[in-house]
């Protein structure tokens, strides 16, 4: 039998649940890993109606050397979520420049048959901010601003977006962390 018990006292802080460390990696290896991946990337426009965004975008393969140089944080970043994750999908290295932007949205399926989903989002930021006017990550709403080489991780059922790109470029790596569906 479920019981039926009061109400708990509830603090939200959603801070709590925003997870960002500086310095993943350093900004040598963040312009390599532009340089490398420049001429891969692909227009984005695939999510139509339900998900407007425009940005450019190439999935890493499976083997490249970014996912052990980027362990230490992963782990770390799980460790404070507190999640249970299997594995990580492929790297999505994206390029925004004028105009570009991705809508509000959610990482994760909620309603697949699998008994797996996204549970964690995780972004790279592989340019300074200073490099281009708008392109803030929006989380919750609210703007995060981390410098290069950094990483900001959040529920993948957090609501995100990415502002619209007045001038500049501005470049991510994007994580996915998969784990079995929530209990």
């Amino acid at each position: 039998m479920i019981p039926n018990l009061p109400k708990p006292k509830i603090v939200l802080d959603f801070s709590t649940k925003i997870f960002t460390k500086q310095n993943v990696l350093s900004h040598e290896e963040c312009d390599e890993l532009i340089d490398s991946q420049l001429s891969n990337l692909n227009s984005n426009k695939l999510y139509g109606k339900k998900f407007p965004s425009s940005f450019h975008a190439c999935l890493l393969p499976l083997n490249h050397q970014i996912h052990d140089k980027l362990q230490p944080a992963l782990q770390e970043m799980v460790d404070f979520l507190k999640f249970d994750i299997d594995f990580v999908e492929p790297y999505e290295f994206k390029k925004y420049t004028k105009s570009d932007y991705s809508s509000e949205h959610y990482d994760n399926y909620h309603f697949h048959k699998e008994n797996i989903d996204r549970k964690i989002t995780a972004v790279v930021f592989l340019s300074d901010y200073k490099t281009h006017s708008g392109g803030h990550l929006k989380i919750l709403g609210r703007p995060h601003t981390v410098s290069k080489g950094s990483i900001i991780a959040f529920p993948s059922f957090f609501p995100h977006s990415v502002e619209r790109i007045i001038t500049g470029e501005r470049y991510s790596l994007v994580a996915w962390l998969w784990g079995n569906y929530w209990k």
